[in-house]
C-alpha cells in the first residue's frame, strides 16, 4: 500500500510542478484570446485523463460507466441510469495498481461534467480518497487523492 500512495504523491506533486509552471509563464491575456481558447477547449484538449487513489480493490480491470449526472437542491451531484434531465457522463477507467485497501486508476472522461470522476467512482462503491463530499471516510493522504 505504501508504495502505491508514494506513486500517487509523485504523480500529484509532478502535477502541481506543471500548473505552477504554466501559471507562472508569461502570458499576454486578451478577452479576443480567452474567447477563443473557451469556445475551442474540446478541440484543444482532446484526451482528458485523471489518475486517482481510491478505497478498496477494484476487481476489474478496466470498464466503462455511463450514466446521467445531475445536481439537487443542496448541489450535490447524483446519477441516474435513465435520462432524469441531467447531463449525460461516460468515463472509461483502467486500473494501473491495486492493494486490499486502496487501487490506483487512470480515469479517460468522453464528457466533462462537474464531479464525474468522483460520483462515478462512487457510484462503483471505491470512492476517491479523501473525497469529503461523495467519500466513505478513507483519507491515507490527508487531501483528495485525485
Amino acid at each position: 500500500m505504501r508504495t502505491l500512495l508514494a506513486d500517487f504523491s509523485a504523480l500529484a506533486t509532478a502535477d502541481s510542478m506543471l500548473s505552477a509552471l504554466a501559471k507562472a509563464t508569461p502570458m499576454r491575456r486578451s478577452p479576443l484570446k480567452e474567447q477563443i481558447f473557451e469556445h475551442n477547449w474540446h478541440d484543444i484538449v482532446y484526451d482528458r485523463r485523471y489518475v486517482a487513489v481510491v478505497s478498496g480493490e477494484i476487481v476489474d480491470d478496466g470498464g466503462t460507466i455511463a450514466n446521467w449526472l445531475k445536481d439537487n437542491k443542496a448541489y450535490v451531484t447524483y446519477s441516474s441510469p435513465v435520462d432524469n434531465g441531467g447531463k449525460y457522463a461516460v468515463t472509461h477507467f483502467h486500473v494501473l495498481d491495486r492493494t486490499t485497501e486502496h487501487s490506483l486508476v487512470e480515469y479517460k472522461l468522453e464528457t466533462g461534467r462537474k464531479n464525474q470522476i468522483r460520483v462515478h467512482s462512487a457510484d462503483m462503491g471505491h470512492p476517491v480518497c479523501g473525497d469529503v463530499k461523495y467519500g466513505n471516510g478513507d483519507d491515507p493522504l490527508h487531501r483528495l487523492c485525485l
